[in-house]
Order: C-alpha cells, then sequence, then structure tokens
C-alpha cells in the first residue's frame, strides 16, 4: 500500500491546505516502509492536491486538520484518511508501525472528522488501516475506462501530440459510449519543470484509466503508475487511429519511461 504524508518541511502541516510536499511511503504486507519519493505542492487549490493524491495511488494519507470537502472527496475516491495528528515525520512513522497514531492527535481531537466538522472516534476503514490492512485495489480494467490520448486538437482526426507533460490537450474517449469529450492542458505548457507531473493529476482527475501518448517522462509515469493508470507510448498519426490501434490490440503497454524529464 501506499502511504502519504501531508508535510511541511519535516512534520506534518497543522492544516492540510497549508502542507507544501506530499511524502509517499511504500509499506510491505509486515509494515515495513519504504521511501516512494514525494510531491511539491505549489498550488493551494484543494482540487490540485486531492487529484495529486489520487494520481499517486495513495491508500492511506495521514495529515493535520482537514476540511469536509476534501475528506468527502477523498473517501469517495477510496483514499482512507487519519487526519487531525501532528508529529515529524520520523515520530509518525514510528507512531504507523507500531499502531500508536491515536497517540498524536491534536488536542482536543481523534483520527476523524465528523460531517459537520466535529471530531469523532476512528471510523472501522480507518481503524482498520491503521492496524496494517491493505486498502481495496483500484478497478484497473481499463476496457471499461475512459482512455486519455495527448492531442494537439479538439478531436477524434485531431493529430496525437508525442509530448506527454507538454500536449495541447487530451481527448478523452469512452469505448463503450463511443463518446469523447476534450480537456485543454494549457496551464501545463508554459511551466519551466513539473510539467509532466501536473499533467498526470490533470488526467488521473478525469477518470481516465488508459493512457495513450507518444512519449513520458519518469515523473508523470510514476504518478500514473500508482493511480493503477495504463500506458502506451509510442502512439503517432491521428487520435482516431490510436483508438484503433488500441482496440486492435497493436499498441504494447509501456514497461517503463523513454524520455528522460522535461516531456
Amino acid at each position: 500500500m501506499i502511504l502519504c504524508l501531508a508535510c511541511y518541511e519535516d512534520r506534518l502541516a497543522s492544516v492540510f491546505e497549508n502542507s507544501t510536499e506530499f511524502k509517499l511511503f511504500r509499506v510491505d504486507d509486515k509494515k515495513n516502509i519504504y521511501p516512494a519519493g514525494h510531491v511539491s505542492l505549489p498550488s493551494k487549490d484543494p482540487t490540485d492536491r486531492t487529484s495529486a493524491i489520487m494520481a499517486c495511488g495513495v491508500n492511506l494519507l495521514v495529515c493535520g486538520a482537514l476540511c469536509g470537502g476534501a475528506r468527502r472527496t477523498l473517501e469517495s475516491s477510496g483514499v482512507i484518511l487519519a487526519p487531525w495528528l501532528r508529529g515529524e515525520v520520523s515520530e509518525v512513522l514510528d507512531a504507523y508501525q507500531g499502531d500508536r497514531l491515536d497517540a498524536l492527535s491534536m488536542p482536543g481531537c481523534r483520527n476523524r472528522m465528523g460531517q459537520r466538522g466535529e471530531c469523532t472516534p476512528p471510523g472501522p476503514r480507518c481503524r482498520g488501516a491503521l492496524a496494517g490492512m491493505a486498502a481495496p485495489e483500484k478497478k484497473t480494467d481499463g476496457g471499461n475506462m475512459k482512455i486519455a490520448i495527448s492531442s494537439e486538437g479538439p478531436g477524434l482526426e485531431s493529430k496525437l501530440d508525442p509530448r506527454f507533460g507538454r500536449a495541447t490537450g487530451f481527448v478523452l474517449y469512452d469505448p463503450q459510449t463511443k463518446a469523447h469529450e476534450y480537456v485543454s492542458n494549457e496551464q501545463n505548457l508554459s511551466l519551466p519543470q513539473g510539467a509532466g507531473i501536473q499533467a498526470a493529476q490533470h488526467v488521473a482527475g478525469t477518470g481516465a484509466g488508459v493512457v495513450i501518448t507518444g512519449h513520458m517522462g519518469p515523473k508523470a509515469y510514476l504518478a500514473l503508475e500508482r493511480g493503477n493508470v495504463q500506458i502506451y507510448l509510442g502512439g503517432e498519426g491521428t487520435v482516431a487511429k490510436a483508438i484503433e490501434d488500441y482496440e486492435a490490440g497493436r499498441l504494447e503497454k509501456a514497461q517503463g519511461p523513454d524520455k528522460q524529464g522535461h516531456w
């Protein structure tokens, strides 16, 4: 499972919206903890933050104070929450391994926020996570999910954009209804760095389960992989051709990124 700490420097941020980075850790069946990277958070937009968590495939979020809107969004996506906690990163990890997260509760609070903002005892799903239970696996059957194709334009006959992070936008195609829509990626085109992971968070937030593009860097690849998004590289021609090749089984699932950043 993937454990995420919403941090300010080397401790939990007192408020989720004020965290400056998410520190990620992979936890095995024996509760051994291994560093799994981090996500910097230049934006305070709650939507960007929740999208980042979902894109990274987080199973359990440990954080400080958490507003009801972000809580409901994360819970509806299957993320288990342990909010209203405080402490340094090393202290939090030790408490998690020893099933003692309750000891880090903020004054007057427990581990879960009620519907109207009041503090209540941890619910059964939260208690399961604190005992080391893995969260349910997210559905990864791409055939029943939208397909996101990096595109230079909004239509099926638009040319596939070979650059994932700095693609003009993404055509979202539903293989069941055959309907499609377009999502612009304009906000990431001028970023000096981090365009790939921002685009990955953007795509994951649409609910896409498959991505088809030309090339991808390591950060975007890791973010999508942790979000259980299937990745197909080397697409070319039009968006329609990429969809046709995918549905005909002519595309091979990527085994890793094929570029070193800035894609």
